[in-house]
């Protein structure tokens, strides 16, 4: 936020002319000054040209409250502080220079917000995954020790909860690489992580039934341990079961040709 200009000098501890406290000056020249106050805000002033913006000062200063924004509501508590401090220098940088910035004055900025945006949404969507996980296999174990199941359904819902474990694994596996829309709502983001899950489970179940059916790795269905390993490797990668369903359409195509 602008104000008019200053008589004096800003100071530690100085109530500015929006009557709030500075509490870190983070530039200040003739021209500007960028400063943290009290509470916590991030204010500028403007000196020159009787306190008026150019064209390109507006399109600096409208950047400026987009970032603030998006530092508030997707950055992590605990770096907000930082953050701020980092925007508010670029800030001051941008309204030093003299027309249009010859680079990206926020370019630093931007990368430090969407990193940490990253690792705050990443952590929603791993926990999502393992908390499903734990759910459906304290969900199997209540089940299987009060209801008495003939084996196929024992070998199916155990292959499920392995493709389960499988996609859990895998999004754990891949962390730290994990692409997700950081500015999407924390629902949203929850419920990607809880599909992974669900899908990696069916994945699981799907496997089982190609296999018992004798459409892929028939000699694997009297094999729990080779086919239960199948079930999480199906969970874990994404591409394993849509392949086999392509081979088994490209078969199915050929044979009616046939």
């Amino acid at each position: 936020m602008g104000a008019r200009q200053l008589s004096t000098a800003l100071k530690v501890g100085q109530q500015a002319s929006t009557g709030q406290v500075v509490k870190e000056i983070l530039g200040q020249s003739s021209s500007a000054a960028v400063y943290i106050t009290e509470d916590g805000h991030l204010r500028w002033s403007f000196f020159d040209n009787e306190g008026s913006l150019s064209s390109n000062q507006k399109s600096v200063i409208g950047e400026f409250d987009g970032l603030m924004r998006d530092i508030k509501t997707y950055v992590p508590q605990s770096h907000c502080e930082d953050q701020l401090k980092l925007l508010g220098k670029a800030l001051f940088r941008a309204l030093e220079e003299d027309g249009a910035p010859s680079h990206d004055p926020f370019g630093e900025v931007k990368l430090a917000i969407e990193e940490l945006a990253q690792q705050k949404v990443r952590l929603i969507y791993v926990s999502s995954c393992v908390i499903s996980v734990g759910v459906i296999l304290a969900s199997f174990l209540s089940i299987k020790s009060t209801v008495e199941f003939q084996e196929p359904w024992v070998l199916f819902s155990t292959a499920g909860l392995l493709g389960a474990v499988g996609a859990c694994l895998s999004v754990l596996n891949r962390i730290r690489r994990l692409e997700i829309d950081w500015k999407g709502s924390k629902e949203i983001i929850a419920l990607e992580g809880i599909a992974r899950i669900a899908v990696g489970m069916f994945f699981g179940v799907l496997f089982c039934l190609m296999c018992m059916g004798d459409l892929v790795l028939g000699a694997f269905k009297d094999n729990s341990p080779a086919l239960f390993v199948f079930a999480t490797i199906s969970g874990f990668s994404e591409r394993f079961i849509p392949e086999l369903m392509e081979k088994l359409e490209a078969r199915a195509g050929k044979s009616a040709r046939g």
